[in-house]
Formats: C-alpha cells, sequence, structure tokens
C-alpha cells in the first residue's frame, strides 16, 4: 500500500521541526567553539606557568648563566648650533652718537655668542659674580619687554651724565650677559628688548 501525502495542513508542522533541528545543530557547534577556545586558553596560561618556572629553576641553579639579551650601542650624535645675530644693524640706528656708547654682550652657555660695540672683550666674572649675589626677579627697568616670568638680575650705575647697566637674564639651559654703558639710560629696555629677541632667535 502506498504511503499517505501529508496533508497541507501538516506541512508547516515539518518546516518547524526542521528549523529547531538546525537551532540545535548551530547552537551545539557554537558551544563545541567555545570549549574549544576555553581549552586553548587554559593550556597556553600553564605552558607559560611552566615556562617561567623552568625559567626561574634554571637560573636559580646555575648562576653564571646569563640569559640576558645582547646590548646594541646606538651612535650618539651631537649637534651644535652656532649663533649668528647681527646686532651693529638693529642696534646702531638708536644709539646717537654711536662712539658714546658701549655695548656687551655674551651667552654663558652652548651655542656660545657675543657681540660688542666699542668695547673690547673682557673678563665678566667680576661682573657675574656681582649680578649673583642679587635676588632673580621678574620686575625692574626692564620687566615690560621680556615675557611673562622670564628672571633676571640687573644693576644701574649712574656716573655724572653716563650710566653703566648690567643685566643677567635667565632662561632654561640659557643665560644672557648684557652690559650697556651710554648717555640715555631711557632707552635701556629697548635695547636690551632688541638684544634679547635677537639672540633667542638665532641660538
Amino acid at each position: 500500500m502506498l504511503p499517505k501525502r501529508l496533508s497541507k495542513k501538516k506541512q508547516p508542522l515539518v518546516g518547524g521541526q526542521q528549523l529547531k533541528l538546525e537551532d540545535t545543530v548551530s547552537s551545539q557547534s557554537r558551544l563545541k567553539k567555545k570549549r574549544t577556545l576555553l581549552l586553548f586558553v587554559f593550556g597556553f596560561t600553564a605552558g607559560l606557568s611552566v615556562l617561567f618556572s623552568l625559567y626561574r629553576f634554571i637560573t636559580s641553579t646555575i648562576p653564571h648563566l646569563n640569559f640576558s639579551f645582547p646590548t646594541i650601542n646606538t651612535p650618539t650624535f651631537n649637534v651644535s648650533k652656532s649663533a649668528n645675530v647681527d646686532l651693529d644693524k638693529e642696534l646702531t640706528p638708536l644709539l646717537s652718537p654711536s662712539d658714546s656708547w658701549s655695548i656687551y654682550v655674551k651667552t654663558l652657555s652652548s651655542p656660545s655668542f657675543s657681540w660688542s660695540l666699542n668695547s673690547d672683550p673682557y673678563d665678566i666674572d667680576t661682573s657675574l659674580s656681582q649680578l649673583s649675589s642679587l635676588s632673580a626677579s621678574s620686575s625692574g627697568l626692564i620687566q615690560g619687554i621680556l615675557p611673562q616670568g622670564v628672571l633676571f638680575q640687573e644693576n644701574l650705575d649712574l656716573q655724572n651724565e653716563l650710566f653703566e647697566y648690567q643685566t643677567l637674564i635667565s632662561i632654561p639651559g640659557q643665560q644672557i650677559f648684557i652690559s650697556i654703558n651710554g648717555p640715555d639710560q631711557k632707552i635701556i629696555p629697548q635695547l636690551v628688548e632688541i638684544i634679547y629677541w635677537q639672540v633667542i632667535k638665532n641660538i
């Protein structure tokens, strides 16, 4: 006898059973993958623990055995900059008459720079000693022309119609010594401002 055909009403039931079967298979596959991943993680962790324990055992039993990596000596490069500052062009127009002025500028750290106008280079140790004995401050004759927070020491000595002004300006990694002698102390801030920024831009 031939089997009876399924009626149309029972066909959706078979389709639903097939979907349930596929869901069961896919969930079992995911569960299997999770188990495999967990086993791999546990195995990897256990392997690392064994390796570290073995390393400690070997280094403790054989003291002269050295597992340190070889050191690679990389070349060091010393880059030195030379200051190229042209103060004559900037300052001379302000000094009238120019022969009544003498100016000396020197940086105390590398890159070294020195410049003078109507003044032979001289030993500044005495001047530096006098300035160093003064408290560093951000207020004084040149406070308005320097960036905020820059400290300096200064000394002004009036001699009849002439004056002698010296300052030591401190910035990170550098100190700038400036000595100015002349007849008009009103332009001291302007002269120091030009010197400061020209030196800063070129060192």
